[in-house]
């Protein structure tokens, strides 16, 4: 079995930023959005997290540590230049992101811990008082391993715990961070290991593997691991592995 050290692929960036929707998620592949409720309340609270996501991914993108997110009051009374807005982030008064017209109030998820947002909306006159909370809860960022397919590129339908194709053939796989810091995503490392061995090296395009088999070799139950880190102190890690057989 020969293998190949993760090599360049000749493609634009491939992380988008999601904006929230309501939808219904399933690992990893395509999502489908369902019907927004028919009757909107008073006031609501929409959020989104700055995270990274690959182009297909159509869900939400989960907020993690060190991400910043932002949280908008939706009201139907007025306009948002006619209310003030008094936010509270874990029952903490935040002065600094209160006062009129402040409809969205953003911060950092320093933690790996839950964050209870309040807001209370009154008009100019004080004649209207409307309440609302949310709660943001952080999720570790995760990896998935994908195909590559020549003609196509990504095989993004899903990410693979397994994979069996001709020997003698190369295969191309992509390593796909899921919910890191936007601003950390350039710095990720990606660390290879096949059958337990680590594949060292400085290569242009780290996220990219690629397996070569000797042909007419028949090579079962091979191990493609890798493990995406950012490099920053204390910075998260996520990893995904998969088991490939050629025959």
């Amino acid at each position: 079995m020969n293998t190949a050290m993760p090599g360049r692929l000749n493609t634009n960036p491939f992380l988008a930023l999601t904006a929230a929707a309501v939808l219904a998620v399933a690992a990893f592949g395509v999502y489908a959005q369902t019907p927004p409720p028919s009757s909107p309340a008073p006031l609501a609270l929409y959020w989104w997290a700055d995270t990274a996501t690959p182009y297909w991914y159509r869900g939400k993108a989960l907020p993690s540590r060190g991400s910043s997110i932002s949280v908008m009051a939706l009201t139907t009374t007025a306009d948002p230049a006619e209310l003030i807005y008094q936010w509270r982030e874990n029952l903490a008064l935040n002065q600094r992101a209160s006062g009129p017209g402040q409809e969205t109030f953003t911060f950092t998820l320093q933690l790996a811990i839950k964050r209870r947002i309040d807001v209370t909306v009154r008009d100019l006159d004080q004649t209207v008082e409307l309440r609302a909370t949310t709660d943001i809860t952080p999720v570790a960022p995760e990896a998935g391993l994908y195909a590559v397919r020549p003609l196509r590129g990504v095989a993004y339908e899903r990410a693979l715990t397994d994979f069996a194709g001709p020997a003698g053939e190369p295969y191309d796989f992509r390593a796909v961070p899921f919910f890191f810091p936007v601003e950390r995503v350039s710095a990720l490392t990606y660390r290879w290991t096949f059958n337990g061995q680590e594949i060292k090296g400085e290569f242009d395009t780290p996220w990219l593997f690629t397996i070569r088999s000797n042909p007419g070799e028949v090579s079962l139950a091979n191990r493609l691991a890798v493990e995406v880190a950012d490099p920053a102190r204390g910075g998260a890690r996520a990893g995904s592995s998969l088991q490939a057989n050629f025959r």
